[in-house]
């Protein structure tokens, strides 16, 4: 997976723009500007699920009330 610099501007900018409680939200917004191949996809999801706050499932409901 290939990142360029100009990358980790898009992401903030892409997470600006979603709801970062909802998981799927985040997930798809960062998906859009990271993953240029079909090929990276699997590595994104592994890295997302590593990093991208693993507790934020049970976050949601809380939230929402």
């Amino acid at each position: 997976m290939r990142l360029r610099p100009a990358s980790g501007l898009e992401a903030i900018a892409a997470a600006a723009s979603v709801d970062i409680l909802h998981r799927d939200e985040l997930f798809w917004a960062l998906h859009a500007v990271l993953v240029k191949r079909p090929e990276d996809f699997a590595l994104y999801e592994q890295a997302f699920g590593l990093f991208c706050f693993p507790g934020l499932k049970g976050l949601e409901s809380i939230a929402l009330g």
